[in-house]
């Protein structure tokens, strides 16, 4: 099995993901009822290869300078973002029957939505990453509030009070990570986010993970993170379901690999028997 997901793992996480958006946009209107449990099945999907492919990711990483900002590539960032430029005219298309005259607003606002998420999947810094992956939930919710069901209000406030508080503390404990190494917030890298949490009390290590997994772990709609998903769905548009499952999803998965995970290792050791 093993081997299995080593061959085939990186054509699996992004065909789970756009294979759940594809079935979201051909499902019939009385089914939309359905969409929470494809967001479900495709986070725990991604989520489940994934994390066998975050130790093939590690082989041979492209690190560029575009614009000033460092940009990783690698094995497991490369296929999400391919699938990322199949998720967004996919979007485009599912809401364009209803928008009308909002069209260009509309339009404007996933773009950007696959903007942002495009540029966290590729930046290396983790501080930049997590920055822009909360900028990027931004249009999500936006596409919720304005072509959402009649609870829309509400379903989006409190969705995006949880992702606004998870990326917050995520935020906050990188910036200590990144004090303790004695390295500017916006340049350090995970190794000094890993220095940072080896300088902080071995007790504190299962917090200091935790802070940084959040928001991976709620894009992902993990285990006790996913009390947002249902509602969302229900009231969610169907290009904000095709967003959610193919653009957030992923980048939640990236946040685990690329910040959580190698910045507070301990943490992860502590955790085990609770997961």
């Amino acid at each position: 099995m093993i081997a299995l997901l080593d061959s085939w793992g990186l054509v699996m996480v992004p065909l789970l993901m756009v294979g759940g958006a594809l079935f979201v946009l051909v499902m019939p209107s009385p089914d939309r009822l359905a969409l929470r449990h494809v967001g479900l099945a495709v986070s725990i999907g991604a989520g489940l290869v994934g994390l066998r492919l975050a130790s093939l990711a590690a082989t041979a990483p492209r690190t560029l300078s575009w614009m000033g900002a460092q940009v990783r590539l690698d094995a497991l960032n490369a296929p999400m973002l391919v699938m990322l430029c199949i998720a967004v005219p996919i979007a485009l298309r599912a809401g364009a029957p209803r928008v009308f005259e909002r069209t260009q607003f509309y339009v404007v606002t996933v773009l950007f939505c696959g903007g942002l998420s495009s540029a966290a999947l590729l930046a290396a810094a983790p501080i930049v990453k997590l920055v822009l992956a909360t900028l990027a939930a931004v249009p999500l919710f936006a596409l919720v509030s304005l072509f959402g069901g009649p609870l829309r209000g509400s379903t989006t406030m409190k969705t995006a009070v949880l992702w606004l508080l998870v990326d917050a503390a995520a935020i906050a404990a990188a910036v200590l990570l990144a004090a303790r190494a004695h390295v500017d917030v916006s340049v350090a890298s995970v190794d000094d986010l890993a220095t940072g949490a080896a300088a902080m009390p071995s007790e504190h290590s299962a917090a200091l993970f935790l802070a940084l997994a959040a928001p991976g772990l709620v894009r992902l709609a993990a285990g006790p993170f996913s009390v947002w998903l249902a509602d969302f769905l229900e009231q969610a548009p169907v290009s904000a379901a095709i967003i959610a499952t193919a653009c957030a999803a992923p980048l939640g998965l990236e946040l685990l690999a690329r910040v959580a995970l190698p910045s507070v290792p301990a943490g992860v050791l502590t955790l085990l028997p609770a997961f």
